[in-house]
């Protein structure tokens, strides 16, 4: 067959020659098939590649023709267009190999348009075509979406191993700000190398990568510079000014003399084309300085036209720039006189300290009259933006503003500060013609001045000409205008100036007539200023955090009526008095907030309790704990006869008659909440509330638990918790004749009882606020500890000129708090407070966690110590404080909280967490780095200027794994009072005495409280057992595997000690007393767990668990109940067909439980018996079956033979028989949970019938499971998955 370059294409889509033939012809005229298809039409190519006669030989080769030729921008639209025409792409078309990549990115893009991202997060597609739709579809936007949300671990490996093949792909991806630092991190080590690391730093990115591009290739980098060649030098320093300046630091370190040589070698046209287009100004400078006639004679040389590019040159050196000024002046004008003002606005008058002021001025001169008339040209809607967003210098703005037509309150609201202060410059007249044509009556509100700055700059430039105006004002009409909310404060401070209050208390006296009276203020302001500072009160304090008080409003009025009555001796000696006697204990107290509150109590009280009070002073009278807590309840009351009190009898007797209102409803109601209502009020007075609020006595115990190596605090607590616990004792009671008797006793019979139990519950509050406020200073982690500074990680302390801690495996503990656009730095550094800022925000952040209330783009600060006396509250979500205080005050409005301890509350997920303290003297300590990360250029000027540290922490929203706790509780110094014996007694008694009747028709009473499978967790075995104490079980049981798996074993055994809990062995009681050998199942993960826990437990611990039988049998009623861990012996009956796995799979009700048969059958006991006595005693091994043998389960009884059998080990709840006995298998207490009891904490009740039966109640207590997870994850139990798993983390 004869074949020629005419007919070769027509032979082989023939359907008269066979496959094998055009096989032949192909392999026979190979070269010249492959000459016809380059020389092809893309039409012919596309129609023979889809032609199913044309071989599939062929059609490779097509496709190579086509990816040769895809480059050619007018081949490839021909080639899209051809593809549009033909229809019916499939899948399968993506897996042909002789289909060209163009084409599978066409058929990529019509089949799935815009819906690829959801395709490969579908589960639906299988990942081969989800990789070829990644290869031929994803682009780089695409690429970085898709990264930034899949959780496919196989296709981003995929991703990675084949989209980074280009640096523009790098590139893109680093840049995407979507894409976690983690992948970035990963892309840069992997993909980033010698041979493009120019290539990716010289592409558009964040300062942040590149720094971390460096960080993570600085050897790669260096290699690179150290190997470059002249050509590669001369491009790097002459291509990009996208480059990090260090590379340019190690140019001139390394290869100055190349850098020389290089320049050397040049001719001189080549050196003046180079020295214009060198992009870094050290490079520029150091080329200058070492061929400075060769550039004198380039400048000289310059034509008038080039001489302006030279000034362009940010990199040129001012001197450089002046030489050109001076040496060649005329041509400068002659070249910006050529020069379109658009070039000029553009080039020159743009935004650059590079770019000398001189020139600027230049061009506003000789081009004025041009640039006039394009401003003419331009609406207000161009000129605004223009001055607002244009990156123009500070003299064309002014000139802007100057000379072009808009509304100049719509610049101002939207100006920064900068460019406020620079209108004001600029149309100073013009705004001085606009106040002389105001009245004052328009002038007071500054409303023509939109913003605070423009309203402030208004006065400032204009202070004589408005005070002209209120000069000319009716003092009545002054009045008006000062009590006005719509006057403007500077305004107000004008007119006080006018009506001779002295500059320096202007400030001061504008915020008294917010509160008071505005006449009285200004007529008495030096005697009230006088009055408190002889008060021994600084005057400038008070009027700060006192003088907006919305308890005491009237103190000012008050002060007035001392002074008209002459009793101001009195009153001074009475706040000696009372500061040293009443309130001594807030003399510790670091800030001044308390000092402030006190002396608005004494104003209030002294008029009052005139008599009361002179008579104390007189005496000198020493208050012990009760006549304190009694005067401060009389100041605080609204008793109407105050002033008829002489002594502290007198407020005893007072008291006593008060209380006689409550006899008859004691005496009278059926009500016991009415009852309940009335302890409450009378007795508990707010201490309920705040219990509440801390979340009852489990956080007490928590508090305790976590700080128990500081064993003052310890008992500190403990006093706490005996005011806890009868609070709780009356919560759930519902014994209304017992409460009613104990209040007939303190009330009725025995008030003077009851003012000293009353008098202590007062105090409750204010010791709970201390004993918060302990748990953040024993906690907090100081950054000068000899601890904190073994942790300073001197690398980056080097490379950023300042101390850098690395916290992020540690258990540190600090309060952060991110910077607001309206805080000023100075303030934070120096822990300084105003009238306007008394309080601060700020959140928990430890090894446990870290969530912000967060703006990304501000500095976050970390404090590592707060004042005695600073603490307000805390909670777990955000208390929305600023709803809740106001300016001139300390007072804060009850807040709605879920207050916790510190380690707790940082540990938080959802919500951010918050605690309010007092501003005054907390200072920020350092600026906080989450997981790591670069600071921004604004943190880098605080931890230069005020010699902050960084502090590198982990991620935020995450809990350090495995943390090394290093730090200990710090060392406080703090006292409390103790309670007195008599107190104590009453306390104790209150506890016992009241109870809750469990007696009905159909219960007996009896409650039996049972948990199991604790394993270690305690955040909920805590919550279970707190809820049983509360409600009165007195009788409780664990069914076993209190320890293993979790984070606290030692702990969980301290628990069940201190409830008095009675517990079965589970079998993770027994790897502990008979070891793992007996439990072949053990794996290395299993062994190496259980070891961690028997490490965590004592001597004693071991000691205890031993003690634990395999069951415990129980009457209840006429019910005979075994409990057991599990009904086939766990310490050897654990394999095949009755281990829990198997009766957990395989659940059938009255079938499974047939495998409990077995336990205690004759062929067990045989089994048992033979193995022992074959076995070599002394082998671990056998330690199961002989412990089997001596203390048999169920005490050698069958299942069968008791009524009910409660058994704990498989976590989850099942409800089972065998034949007639009931099997209850109970749910763990802080796992196996079902859908509606996810994230509580479970026990059981067994509450006996009258009948002789009994029930199975099934309760559930909410816990904090943030703090459980926290715990186990910062825990260093070797293998936490399994755990995690459990609890459904």
């Amino acid at each position: 067959m004869f074949v020629t370059r005419g007919n070769i294409l027509s032979l082989l889509s023939s359907t008269k020659i066979s496959y094998k033939e055009k096989e032949s012809i192909i392999k026979k005229n190979d070269k010249l098939l492959k000459k016809v298809l380059q020389n092809a039409n893309p039409n012919l190519l596309v129609e023979y590649l889809f032609d199913g006669k044309i071989p599939k030989s062929v059609k490779k080769i097509i496709k190579t023709v086509i990816e040769d030729k895809s480059n050619n921008y007018e081949f490839n639209k021909e080639l899209k267009h051809l593809f549009q025409q033909h229809h019916g792409y499939k899948e399968s078309d993506l897996f042909k190999s002789h289909f060209p990549d163009v084409l599978k990115s066409y058929i990529v893009k019509y089949l799935y348009n815009g819906d690829i991202l959801e395709i490969l997060n579908s589960n639906k597609k299988d990942q081969k075509l989800k990789e070829l739709i990644i290869l031929y579809g994803v682009n780089d936007n695409l690429l970085a979406e898709f990264l930034s949300l899949s959780s496919d671990k196989e296709l981003i490996k995929y991703c990675l191993e084949n989209k980074f093949k280009a640096s523009n792909n790098i590139a893109y991806v680093l840049y995407n700000e979507k894409i976690s630092i983690e992948l970035k991190e990963l892309i840069i080590k992997r993909f980033i190398n010698e041979d493009n690391i120019f290539e990716v730093l010289k592409k558009p990115s964040t300062e942040e990568i590149k720094n971390k591009i460096i960080e993570l290739k600085k050897e790669e980098l260096f290699q690179k510079i150290i190997n470059i060649t002249e050509v590669e030098l001369k491009d790097l320093i002459t291509s990009s000014d996208l480059l990090p300046e260090i590379i340019y630091d190690i140019l001139l370190k390394e290869k100055k003399s190349m850098i020389i040589n290089l320049i050397n070698k040049m001719s001189f046209n080549e050196f003046k084309k180079t020295l214009i287009n060198i992009k870094n100004i050290k490079i520029s400078s150091m080329i200058i300085k070492n061929f400075s006639l060769k550039t004198k004679m380039v400048l000289s040389n310059t034509s008038d036209i080039n001489v302006l590019s030279w000034i362009y040159n940010d990199s040129i050196p001012y001197e450089i720039k002046e030489f050109i000024m001076d040496k060649k002046e005329s041509d400068l004008k002659l070249a910006i006189k050529g020069r379109s003002i658009a070039n000029l606005k553009i080039c020159y008058l743009r935004n650059s300290k590079n770019i000398p002021m001189e020139i600027q001025t230049l061009i506003l001169e000789l081009k004025k009259d041009e640039l006039l008339l394009d401003l003419k040209k331009k609406p207000s809607s161009i000129i605004i933006p223009d001055i607002l967003y244009g990156n123009y210098c500070d003299l064309y703005k002014i000139f802007l503003i100057k000379n072009g037509e808009f509304e100049l309150k719509e610049l101002l609201e939207r100006s920064n500060e900068e460019l406020t202060a620079l209108i004001f410059t600029a149309k100073k007249e013009y705004i001085k013609n606009i106040i002389i044509n105001m009245s004052l009556k328009e002038l007071v509100t500054l409303e023509v001045f939109p913003t605070l700055l423009s309203k402030e700059l208004a006065v400032f430039q204009n202070k004589e000409l408005i005070l002209k105006k209120i000069n000319n004002e009716k003092k009545e009409d002054l009045y008006i205008y000062l009590k006005s909310y719509e006057t403007h404060r500077e305004i107000k401070k004008l007119i006080l100036k006018s009506l001779d209050i002295n500059e320096n208390d202007l400030d001061n006296c504008v915020e008294l007539i917010n509160y008071t009276d505005v006449e009285l203020v200004v007529k008495n302001y030096n005697k009230i200023k006088s009055f408190i500072n002889k008060s021994g009160i600084n005057f400038d304090a008070f009027v700060q955090y006192g003088s907006g008080s919305e308890n005491y409003k009237d103190w000012f009025k008050k002060v007035i009526e001392i002074m008209e009555f002459n009793k101001e001796e009195d009153f001074f000696a009475s706040v000696k008095y009372l500061m040293n006697e009443l309130f001594h204990e807030d003399q510790n107290k670091e800030n001044m907030v308390y000092s402030i509150i006190n002396y608005l109590t004494i104003i209030d009280a002294f008029k009052d309790c005139y008599y009361l009070i002179m008579n104390l002073v007189h005496d000198n009278v020493l208050l012990d704990k009760e006549n304190s807590d009694n005067l401060k309840r009389l100041f605080a009351s609204s008793y109407n006869k105050k002033n008829e009190v002489r002594s502290l009898d007198d407020i005893k007797t007072i008291r006593i008659k008060i209380l006689e209102q409550y006899k008859d409803p004691i005496l009278k109601t059926s009500s016991i909440e009415e009852l309940k209502t009335i302890f409450m009020d009378v007795i508990c007075q707010k201490a309920s509330k705040t219990l509440n609020y801390i979340g009852g006595t489990k956080t007490l115990l928590t508090l305790k638990e976590v700080n128990k190596s500081n064993k003052k605090f310890t008992e500190f607590t403990d006093e706490l918790l005996k005011f806890s616990k009868v609070i709780d004792a009356i919560n759930n009671t519902n014994n209304i004749e017992t409460l009613r008797n104990l209040l007939k006793y303190f009330i009725i019979d025995h008030p003077e009882n009851l003012l000293i139990i009353e008098s202590s519950f007062i105090n409750f509050q204010k010791n709970i606020q201390k004993l918060f406020e302990l748990d953040a200073k024993l906690n907090l982690t100081k950054l000068d500890s000899e601890v904190a500074k073994s942790l300073i990680n001197s690398e980056l302390s080097q490379k950023y000129g300042g101390v850098v801690y690395d916290f992020s495996s540690v258990n540190y503990c600090l309060y952060a708090h991110i910077l607001s656009r309206s805080e000023n730095v100075e303030d934070l550094i120096n822990g300084e407070a105003n009238s306007k800022r008394n309080f601060l925000s700020v959140s928990p952040i430890s090894y446990l966690g870290q969530k912000y209330y967060f703006d990304k783009t501000s500095p976050t600060f970390a404090i590592d110590n707060i004042l005695t006396g600073s603490f307000i509250h805390s909670s777990l979500i955000n208390m929305g404080t600023n709803y809740n205080i106001k300016n001139n005050s300390v007072e804060v409005k009850e807040l709605n909280r879920t207050e916790r301890g510190i380690l707790e509350t940082s540990a938080v997920t959802m919500t951010n967490s918050e605690v309010l303290l007092y501003r005054e003297g907390i200072k920020v300590s350092g600026i906080i780095l989450p997981g790591g990360r670069i600071p921004s250029e604004e943190e880098l000027f605080y931890h230069e200027k005020y010699n902050l540290p960084f502090i590198i922490t982990q991620n935020p929203m995450e809990t350090i794994n495995n943390v090394k706790k290093i730090f200990d509780l710090n060392e406080v110094e703090f006292s409390y009072t103790r309670i007195p014996k008599e107190l104590d007694d009453i306390l104790n008694t209150l506890t016992t005495r009241i109870n809750i009747n469990k007696k009905s028709n159909i219960y007996t009473g009896r409650e039996i409280a049972i948990i199991t499978d604790a394993h270690s967790l305690y955040e909920p075995t805590l919550a279970v057992l707190e809820e049983i104490r509360k409600n009165s079980i007195t009788e409780i049981y664990s069914l076993g595997d209190n320890v293993g798996v979790g984070p606290n074993p030692h702990e969980i055994l301290g628990l069940l000690e201190d409830y008095n809990v009675k517990s079965i062995a589970g079998n993770s009681e027994y790897y502990n007393t008979l070891g793992i050998e007996p439990f072949t199942y053990f794996d290395d993960e299993k062994r190496e767990n259980q070891e961690w826990t028997y490490n965590k437990l004592s001597a004693s611990d071991i000691k205890n668990l031993k003690l634990y039988k395999p069951s415990i049998d129980l009457s209840i009623g006429n019910q005979n109940v075994a409990l057991c861990h599990f009904a086939n012996d766990i310490r050897w009956d654990y394999l095949g067909n009755n281990s829990t796995w198997a009766y957990q799979r395989n659940f059938k009700v009255g079938s499974s439980s047939k495998q409990f048969l077995y336990t205690n059958s004759k062929e067990a006991n045989r089994k048992i018996k033979d193995i022992v006595s074959h076995a070599n005693l002394a082998d671990p091994k056998v330690k199961g079956y002989i412990d089997a043998l001596n203390n048999p389960l169920f005490d050698g009884k069958k299942v069968t033979d008791y009524d009910t059998v409660i058994q704990g080990h498989v976590h989850f709840a099942l409800d089972d028989k065998l034949f007639t006995t009931k099997i209850a298998s109970l749910r763990a207490v802080g796992m196996g949970h079902a859908k509606n009891d996810f994230g509580d904490a479970c026990y059981y009740v067994l509450k006996e019938k009258c009948d002789g039966t009994f029930d199975i109640e099934k309760r559930l207590v909410d816990f904090n499971k943030n703090i459980m997870l926290a715990n186990i994850v910062s825990s260093d139990i070797p293998h936490k998955e399994k755990i995690l798993k459990f609890v459904k983390s």
